[in-house]
């Protein structure tokens, strides 16, 4: 027996069919007695001559197998992962969303993750060690909650998104803004691209000026050739210049060095600063102590020249050539203080317990650096006067005190200046 509903050959006693579970309905059979007890009809001879042709069964339905349910399901089952993933991507891939990244991040502290989030080419001054100092991790310190609010302008280049957010322990909204850029390529080949712009992070063409020769670094960079600003160094007899072209706008850690003096150590926040002048070094205390010592040899030196009544070239490598006309005239005036006349012969003079302090002096209007040494000593001078044809040996103490500026050149400390050191008897 032939199932009705899905075709299937079933046992002729079976009421339900094997395959579908439908009630199975038994062809109804011809009644022959009452076919017989009928009479004959006109044209019966032509029915009778026509084979009679048997009902031909139903063709079976072939049931939907196990695989294909399965194939079915999985489609659909991949057609919602297909939606959820475009649906999720596009919202995790968006402008406001990298926005919203790098904001987090930073209120965070997480710096490495915010900083993977700029559009940013790298040197010495722009990388992730530098990006945790820059001051707008400052300004996120304390972030309460936020929100991010509508785009506050935006083209096929770019968006700006704003955020708006409150402080821990403030009443009021403050807004920050953040600037991204749309990239070439996509990710996972489907969504646009977007990086933070890191203008607003970034200063450019940061100045800073050093006493020449001096050796400078910034952040542990040090600061050669490639920052070197030769035009403004070559206006400048006394300073050298450099230029950082960009870095992170924030604190940053200055460190100056040079042979003989104190190292400079500054904090400079460029927020505040546009540049950083350093005007003045501070020489060391074995420094002074080489021209202290060779201010009191020079003083000594140029007594016994005076006394013996030698010219100017006899102390003249001891001065500086720019400053020689002017102590020319000191060491004349000098030696005519120790030359005899009718009435007095000079005949010693000595210099004993010199002191004294050496220290840092500002020469020139130019603000050349020279040392300071100022010089306390006694002295004997011995005469003979001769007053009215009477001669007596006569002897002279004093005490006194007088100013010697070195300068250091070629390698050497030169005399830029004498006060003080005539004597009276």
């Amino acid at each position: 027996m032939f199932c009705q509903n899905c075709g299937t050959q079933n046992n002729d006693a079976s009421v339900f069919c094997e395959n579908c579970g439908a009630k199975l309905e038994k062809p109804v059979q011809p009644n022959v007695a009452a076919q017989q007890a009928q009479p004959v009809q006109p044209n019966m001879a032509a029915q009778q001559s026509q084979p009679v042709q048997p009902m031909k069964p139903a063709q079976p339905k072939k049931p939907m197998s196990k695989a294909w349910v399965v194939v079915a399901v999985e489609v659909i089952v991949l057609v919602a992962a297909v939606a959820v993933f475009f649906n999720f991507g596009k919202e995790m891939n968006s402008a406001e969303k990298v926005a919203e990244k790098f904001f987090v991040e930073v209120a965070n502290h997480n710096f490495k993750e915010a900083y993977k989030t700029l559009d940013v080419e790298e040197n010495d001054f722009i990388n992730e060690k530098n990006f945790e100092n820059a001051s707008c991790n400052m300004q996120l310190s304390k972030v309460n909650t936020y929100e991010v609010k509508e785009n506050h302008s935006e083209d096929k280049l770019g968006k700006d998104i704003r955020i708006q957010y409150r402080t821990k322990g403030s009443s009021s909204n403050r807004d920050y803004y953040v600037s991204v850029n749309k990239k070439s390529g996509k990710n996972l080949l489907f969504f646009d691209k977007w990086e933070v712009s890191p203008e607003a992070l970034i200063v450019e063409d940061y100045s800073i000026a050093v006493p020449t020769g001096a050796e400078v670094t910034v952040d542990d960079i040090k600061l050669g050739k490639s920052y070197y600003d030769k035009k403004q160094s070559a206006d400048s007899d006394y300073y050298d210049y450099y230029t950082i072209p960009e870095m992170f706008a924030g604190e940053h850690q200055v460190v100056v060095k040079k042979d003989g003096m104190q190292e400079v150590r500054k904090v400079i926040d460029t927020d505040e600063d546009y540049s950083y002048y350093l005007d003045n070094m501070v020489m060391d205390d074995k420094l002074l102590e080489e021209a202290f010592d060779t201010a009191t040899g020079d003083l000594q030196k140029i007594y016994e020249a005076a006394i013996a009544g030698k010219d100017f070239s006899a102390i003249s490598g001891m001065v500086d050539k720019d400053a020689g006309e002017d102590l020319e005239y000191v060491y004349e005036n000098l030696v005519g203080d120790f030359e005899s006349s009718s009435y007095e012969t000079l005949n010693k003079f000595s210099v004993s317990n010199i002191e004294g302090t050496a220290s840092q002096y500002n020469w020139s209007s130019e603000e050349e650096l020279v040392v300071q040494v100022e010089l306390d000593y006694d002295y004997v001078v011995d005469y003979t006067r001769n007053w009215f044809d009477e001669v007596t040996n006569e002897t002279s103490n004093d005490s006194k005190s007088c100013y010697i500026n070195l300068a250091y050149k070629d390698g050497k400390w030169v005399i830029v200046e004498i006060s003080g050191m005539y004597i009276y008897y």
